[in-house]
């Protein structure tokens, strides 16, 4: 199941099946979440992400109610899962936070941090411990949004299209990069990341352009997006653990501030040219390689 597009084959179909194999894969990760669900709802969101970047791409070649009505499913099926997501990462962003930070406070303070987040799936809104209604109903909406990928209006998708949505996605991440840079809150930085991930999957599926060009900025944008998670989390374990381990609070700000900082060394690189220029280069490859 390659995440990649064949360039010289008519693309709206490949789209299609493309969403359709990470829907299918989604499905089975959560029918198979035991013994590891962290792991079952990680790679279930990733499917997901993939489905709708495979559809973000074709967005301009379809009529906007249709495709609003079908990237809403898909980001409502993603949503289902997000608070079990949280709840799973923050102990290993904890034990993050203890590597770098080794000896700066007693190793009793990230004990406490850890104890204080393991009770987190409840009170991220799952009404199980083990978030058996949540995964349960983020498969339901992943099964409509499978039976709904053949009626997907993409038969107008060309390669110009597609190099259209990826340069949408490439302008979106700009935008966030550029209001981060003035001084973006959690939230904004959130926003980034989704924008970054998107990109990732989008030339991902346009590798076949020119795999030794673009192999370089897709492992800088999964670098991007990682850094961009790793700040994410830890937004979240801030106010998890406020109240029980207040002393950690100094140590989580001073770590966002950091992967703010490598973000931004990383957003430099990324975002160097304008979209417009990106779009005409990505067109030019994609055209040379059809």
């Amino acid at each position: 199941m390659t995440y990649r597009l064949d360039l010289g084959e008519p693309l709206a179909e490949q789209l299609q099946a493309r969403a359709a194999d990470q829907l299918r894969a989604a499905m089975t990760q959560l029918d198979a979440a035991e013994p590891d669900r962290a792991v079952a709802v990680r790679q279930a969101r990733k499917s997901i992400k993939k489905a709708r970047a495979a559809l973000r791409l074709a967005r301009t070649a379809m009529p906007k109610p249709s495709f609003r009505a079908h990237d809403r499913a898909l980001r409502d099926a993603g949503r289902a899962l997000a608070p079990l997501r949280d709840a799973d990462m923050l102990g290993p962003a904890v034990d993050r936070l203890a590597a770098t930070f080794a000896g700066r406070v007693p190793a009793a303070t990230f004990e406490a941090a850890r104890a204080a987040v393991a009770h987190l799936p409840q009170a991220a809104g799952c009404p199980s411990s083990d978030g058996a209604a949540a995964m349960s109903a983020a498969r339901a909406a992943v099964e409509r949004s499978l039976a709904g990928v053949p009626g997907w209006p993409v038969a107008g998708c060309d390669a110009d299209a597609v190099v259209a949505g990826c340069a949408r996605s490439y302008g979106r991440g700009r935008a966030a990069w550029r209001a981060a840079r003035r001084g973006a809150d959690g939230e904004e930085l959130h926003e980034w990341r989704k924008a970054a991930k998107e990109l990732w999957y989008h030339e991902r599926l346009l590798r076949g352009a020119w795999p030794a060009l673009l192999d370089a900025q897709i492992a800088e944008v999964k670098h991007l997006s990682d850094v961009l998670g790793d700040e994410h989390d830890l937004a979240v374990l801030a106010p998890a653990v406020a109240e029980e381990v207040p002393d950690l609070l100094p140590l989580i700000a001073e770590r966002r501030a950091m992967l703010a900082e490598q973000a931004d060394a990383s957003g430099r690189r990324i975002y160097a040219e304008r979209p417009r220029a990106f779009e005409r280069r990505v067109r030019a490859l994609v055209r040379a390689a059809r």
